[in-house]
C-alpha cells in the first residue's frame, strides 16, 4: 500500500479550506437537499430538469467535500522559513523588454492554494525560478514563461 500524499499549506490556505468545507457541509449541502426535495415534489422525475440539475450539483458538492477532507487530513502548515519558501511574500519590480514596470507583490503558496491573480505556485515557472535563485533585495530573477517570453523580476523586499 502506498503512502498518502502530504501537502504543505500556508496557515491562511488551511483556514480557507476549513472555512470552505464548513460552508459546504453546513450551508450548501442542506440547501441542495432542499432543492432536491422540492424538485422531487414536482412529480415525474424522468423529465424533471430541476431534479436532475440538483442531483448533478449534489455530486459536485460531495466530491468537493471529499477533496477538502483529504487535503485537510493529509496536510500540514508550512513553517515560515527564514529563506524563500511557501508563504514567502516578495515585493518585486517586473522588468519586461528592458523596461521596469510598476512594483507588485508575489505571494508564494502550494499549488493547491493558488488564487488566480493573487498568489503564485512554487511549482509554476515563476515559483521554480525564485526557488532556484538567491532571494534577497537587489537580486534579479530571470523567468522563462511557457509562451517563450522572458521576464525579469528585481527583488525589492522579502517577508
Amino acid at each position: 500500500m502506498g503512502t498518502k500524499a502530504e501537502y504543505e499549506l500556508t496557515q491562511e490556505g488551511r483556514e480557507r479550506f476549513e472555512s470552505e468545507l464548513k460552508n459546504l457541509i453546513e450551508v450548501v449541502r442542506p440547501q441542495n437537499v432542499t432543492a432536491i426535495a422540492e424538485a422531487r415534489a414536482q412529480g415525474d422525475l424522468s423529465e424533471n430538469a430541476d431534479y436532475h440539475a440538483a442531483r448533478e450539483e449534489q455530486g459536485k458538492i460531495e466530491a468537493r467535500i471529499l477533496t477538502l477532507k483529504d487535503i485537510l487530513k493529509n496536510s500540514k502548515v508550512a513553517k515560515k522559513k527564514e529563506s524563500f519558501g511557501i508563504g514567502s511574500v516578495v515585493r518585486v519590480i517586473p522588468i519586461i523588454d528592458g523596461i521596469e514596470k510598476e512594483e507588485n507583490t508575489l505571494t508564494f503558496v502550494s499549488t493547491l492554494e493558488v488564487v488566480a491573480g493573487k498568489t503564485v505556485s512554487l511549482e509554476s515557472p515563476i515559483g521554480k525560478a525564485f526557488s532556484q535563485a538567491k532571494v534577497e533585495p537587489g537580486v534579479i530573477v530571470d523567468v522563462k514563461l511557457p509562451n517563450g517570453r522572458q521576464v525579469k523580476y528585481k527583488i525589492v523586499d522579502i517577508k
